[in-house]
C-alpha cells in the first residue's frame, strides 16, 4: 500500500499545477459518475420496477376484494348446507320420510331408493316417495318439511295422477338426499 501511495505522490510531483488541479477535480467527478452509473441508476431502475409491480398488485387487490367478499357470502350460505349433509351420514332415510309424512298426516305407500351416486365424500341418493288418495296440501307439507328440515332433501320431481272430485291425488315425489359417506 505504501508503494502505491509513493508512486502516486511521485507522479503528482512530476505534474504542473494545472494538471494537478484537473486531476483533483476530475477524479471526484469520475468517481461520482461511476457511482451514479454502477450503483444509483441500477438501484433506481429496481426501485421503479418494484414500484410498478406494487401498483399492479394494489390494483389486483382492489379487484379481488369484491370477489373475496362474494366468496365469504357464499361460504356463509354453504355452511348450513354442509351441516345438513354431515347430519345425513348415518340417517335412516325411510324413517325420516315416514316421520315427516306422519306429521303432515300423509299416508305414504312406499319409500324406495332408486339410485346412489358418490363424489368427493358425499352420497346423493335418489328417493321415490309414493302416496295415494292424499290432499295436495299434505303433499306440499311433506316437501316443505323435508326441504327445510335438519337433513338435506331436495324435491326434484312431482308426478300426480287420479285427481278426483274429493280433491285427492295419487302420485310420487322424487327427492335427492345428500349425506356424507360413512
Amino acid at each position: 500500500m505504501n508503494n502505491l501511495r509513493e508512486a502516486v505522490e511521485e507522479y503528482l510531483k512530476g505534474l504542473d499545477d494545472r494538471e494537478r488541479n484537473v486531476i483533483a477535480v476530475g477524479i471526484p467527478v469520475v468517481l461520482l459518475l461511476l457511482f451514479i452509473a454502477l450503483v444509483f441508476l441500477p438501484l433506481k431502475g429496481l426501485s421503479d420496477k418494484y414500484g410498478e409491480r406494487l401498483k399492479k398488485l394494489e390494483r389486483k387487490e382492489e379487484l379481488l376484494k369484491p370477489k373475496l367478499a362474494e366468496i365469504q357470502r357464499l361460504r356463509e350460505k354453504l355452511s348450513p348446507v354442509e351441516r345438513k349433509v354431515e347430519r345425513g351420514r348415518n340417517a335412516d332415510i325411510s324413517s325420516l320420510i315416514r316421520s315427516a309424512a306422519k306429521r303432515c298426516r300423509l299416508k305414504v305407500k312406499r319409500v324406495k331408493v332408486l339410485e346412489s351416486q358418490r363424489a368427493e365424500g358425499i352420497v346423493r341418493k335418489k328417493i321415490s316417495v309414493e302416496f295415494s288418495e292424499a290432499e295436495l296440501d299434505r303433499v306440499a307439507c311433506l316437501i316443505r318439511r323435508l326441504e327445510s328440515g335438519r337433513y338435506y332433501f331436495k324435491a326434484v320431481a312431482v308426478s300426480l295422477s287420479d285427481y278426483d272430485k274429493n280433491e285427492y291425488v295419487s302420485g310420487r315425489v322424487t327427492f335427492y338426499f345428500f349425506g356424507r359417506e360413512r
